[in-house]
Formats: structure tokens, sequence, C-alpha cells
């Protein structure tokens, strides 16, 4: 069976790494730290190494870009699992095919051994590579003549999305590729677990529905939390303007996660004064679920949820991806009210960005479509069942394509991609309409889910594969969309 786990920074999810090989202790691992060269990251390779001896395991270092082609051949078959780490990916793919490390790592892999590709080594493992131009630098690959990669699984991996200086890469080839349905987009405490046909984007607990996730309203003490609430807003005489006057949570899963302060601005305004995660704890939903949660709670009595933040490549996007958009800006607002600069990913803040939430009213209400979906090719429509409940079709010079549920694919199919998922904008749409179906994959794309649309006379139909379907919901949800 083939196990692969892909990552983004691999020191941050090590306890991830259990899901693919419970018993590390004593297995050796081939540990390949090629893609750093061309990065002239220093000093990396040996803390990889302590970190992967921490673990338990024997590493062997297999320096790809000088070893001979016998001594790659030995390290890889006789050694238990496969380590690739990060760098630049376009001179990790010209070295592992100069040296044939590519076939080799395909064939161990095809016999059950444990490929771990961090970064670099994750984008290798995909099908092509030429999307990640916007994150490498391709011309540190000046011998490399394709990029086909090693096409070890068959969809696309986004690593760091949220990383103060890789993020923005991750965010351009999001929107760049939206179409693309394969683009499996990962933060740095995220991982692709794939066992055999199955994929899945871990940790998957922290954002699970019914999970130990504990959300509660604190009535006294507040600032017993305030080392947590510094860290959203780090000046104490500004937390103290509202932090009496306003609700406050803590969101606990074996410990407190997360801290949220919100205030009753008049009119149907609720504002987020303060949303923090514990460091330890970024990355991996609560900050979203803690949104989610205020979202639900407040609809019936606020029209608008807004949250003041600053011009921060960390902080608007994530807002954006909750469903917030762009209200209006507050100029000069941290360097009038705070008594000395704060900075933010290398960048001190000094306007406030306004961002909003509609509460009331989602502009449109999604229903849910309870069958599994194929997209096929057929030879022709002959043995299409056009009495089934749904069937798609689509002819041009060149194809007969459609959409059916999976259980009425027709005999005549010559393709097909299974494994879809389906919901609809609920009732009918004026064609004066525009962007409704841009404005949802716009959103989709956002949050790394690729989809595959379907108009009607009537509706537009989205279709997400199996595995992003339930966050697709949750994402819809978060941004005020009614689902059914």
């Amino acid at each position: 069976m083939k196990k692969i786990l892909l990552v983004s920074m691999m020191h941050n999810v090590t306890d991830l790494l259990k899901e693919a090989e419970p018993d590390l202790k004593g297995k050796t691992v081939v540990y390949i730290p090629t893609a750093a060269i061309a990065e002239e990251i220093e000093g990396m390779a040996e803390e990889e190494t302590r970190m992967l001896e921490d673990l338990g395991l024997i590493v062997d270092e297999l320096e790809v870009s000088t070893a001979s082609r016998k001594t790659v051949m030995e390290k890889l078959t006789k050694n238990d699992m496969i380590f690739v780490g990060g760098g630049n990916t376009f001179f990790l793919l010209q070295e592992l095919k100069r040296s044939g490390a590519d076939q080799i790592i395909s064939q161990e892999v095809e016999k059950g051994k444990l490929y771990i590709g961090e970064s670099a080594g994750a984008i290798a493992a995909c099908p092509d590579i030429r999307y990640s131009a916007e994150m490498d630098v391709p011309e540190k690959a000046p011998e490399l003549t394709g990029y086909t990669g090693m096409g070890l699984v068959d969809f696309y991996v986004v690593p760091h999305l949220g990383h103060p200086e890789m993020g923005p890469a991750a965010e351009r080839i999001i929107e760049q590729y939206s179409s693309v349905p394969d683009l499996k987009v990962i933060n740095d405490y995220q991982a692709i677990l794939v066992k055999g046909d199955k994929v899945r984007i871990l940790p998957e607990s922290c954002v699970a529905e019914g999970s130990a996730v504990e959300i509660r309203k604190v009535e006294t003490d507040k600032k017993e939390y305030m080392p947590l609430l510094l860290l959203a807003d780090e000046q104490e005489d500004m937390i103290d303007r509202y932090l009496e006057r306003g609700d406050m949570y803590v969101l606990e899963d074996g410990g407190v996660k997360a801290v949220c302060v919100v205030t009753d601005e008049g009119d149907g305004i609720l504002e987020i004064k303060n949303l923090a995660v514990s460091p330890e704890s970024q990355g991996k939903g609560y900050g979203r679920r803690m949104i989610r949660f205020v979202a639900d709670s407040y609809r019936d009595r606020f029209k608008v949820l807004y949250v003041g933040t600053g011009d921060s490549p960390a902080t608007v996007p994530f807002y954006e991806k909750c469903g917030f958009c762009m209200s209006h800006v507050v100029r000069n607002f941290f360097t009038e009210h705070y008594d000395h600069p704060i900075y933010e990913c290398g960048r001190q803040l000094v306007d406030m960005v306004y961002l909003k939430m509609e509460l009331r009213e989602a502009e449109m209400k999604i229903e849910r479509i309870d069958h599994d979906f194929s997209v096929c090719k057929v030879k022709d429509y002959s043995q299409t069942d056009m009495e089934s409940e749904y069937c798609f079709i689509g002819k041009t010079d060149e194809e007969c394509s459609l959409v059916c549920i999976t259980d009425d694919m027709p005999g005549n199919v010559t393709d097909h991609n299974d494994g879809w998922k389906a919901f609809r904008i609920k009732g009918t749409l004026d064609f004066s309409l525009i962007g409704i179906l841009a404005k949802l994959s716009a959103l989709m794309a956002e949050n790394g889910i690729g989809i595959f649309a379907v108009s009607t006379y009537n509706t537009d139909y989205i279709l997400t594969k199996k595995e992003n379907f339930e966050k697709a919901m949750e994402v819809l949800e978060l941004a005020g969309y009614e689902i059914f």
C-alpha cells in the first residue's frame, strides 16, 4: 500500500508522523537535503537530522547532487523510509532526475515504502512542478529540461499558506490555478496523508464537529487570560478599554487554545476586538472555529460582524478566508493610539483595516445534494439515462461529456473521474445577476478547494471532491450562506 506524508514544515508536525508510521523507534530513514543547497539554507540539514533522531529514527543522509548512482541506489533501497527536505523545488527535481533518484523513489513508494516530502520535497512528488514558480526560482536549476514531477500523487500541493514570507506566493498560486480541481493547500501546521487510495489533510480533529473542543463564556477574572490577549493586542491599557464591556470566550481542547472578545457597537454592529490563538496551536483551525461560534451565536441579535486588524499578510488573508470582506480603513490608528511602534511580519502597522461579515440574510441559500457524482467522457449518449435525477451533458466537436450520479454511469464511458459531491444555489437565478459563481469559486479557491461547476437554466451546481465537501460546507456557512 502506498504511504506518503506531505508537509510544509516537518518540525511543526512531527506528531502527525505516527499517522503514517506508528512505530518509528529504530527505523532507518534516508534524508535528502538537496533542495536546501540552492537556497543556501545554513544548518538546515543538521537541524532536521536532530529532529529525526529525536523521533527515534536512524538517519542516513544522501546528498543526491554529489552522490554516485550506486550510492543513490543503495541508500534509497536499504532504508525503511525516505525523507526529502525543503528548499528550491526546481533544483531538487534537477538533481533527482540527474542522479536517477526520482525513478528509484517512485519504485520504492510503489512497494509500500513511506515517502515524507517537506515543502520542495512535497511539490516534487506531484505530477508537475511548474506551478511552484511563484514560490521558487526556476533559474536555479539551469540543467532541468522539463517540469514533470515524480508523480507519486495525482494532485498538486501548495504548502506554506499563511507563512509570513512564503504565504503570499501560496496565495498567488491559489488564485492563478483556482480552476485546477486537484489543488491541495496546507499551512505550516498541517500535513497531507496518503494511504493507498485515501487522501486526508491532518489534523482533522481540531475542526471536526463533535470533537472535544469546548467554547465557554468568561464572566469573571478576565485578566487571567491577559498573556493570550496580548498576542493580538500588545498594549494592556488598550485591552482595558474593551475587556470589561465585552463578551469574552475561551476555546479549550486539552487546555486553553484561543480567546476572543466581542463588543456591541450599536446599530446592530458586533465587533471582534481581540482574537488570539496560542502560538503552538496556530494553524489548526481554532481561530476559524471561534469565528464560526461567534457568528452563529450572535446572528439573531446583530446584522454585521466587524473586525479591525493591522494591514498584515498574516491576518487580513486569514479573515478573508473566514468569509470577511474589506470595509474601511482608519488611518494612523496604531501610530496615534499606541505608545510604541508595532510590527508584524517585519512590517510596521500604521492603519487599522476593518473587515466585515454580514450576519443576517445570506445572499444565497445552498442546498446539498445527497449523491456521489462522476465526470465522464462517453462515446455517445445512446446509453445515457436521461430519466436520472441528475444528468448534465456537454457536446462539442471534440467530445461528448457527461456529469452523472455515479451509480447511473452508462456502459459506453471511455474515461471518467469519480469521487465528486455536489451542492447548488437554491432557487432560480435571474439572468441579470452577475458574479455569483465567481464569488463562490473565489471563496473555494481561497480555502484550497478545487471545484467543477455546471450551470443550468435555473441555477449553478458546484462539485467538489468528496474529501473537501464538508470543508466546503463549513467555509460557506462561515461566510454567511444558509445550508440546507
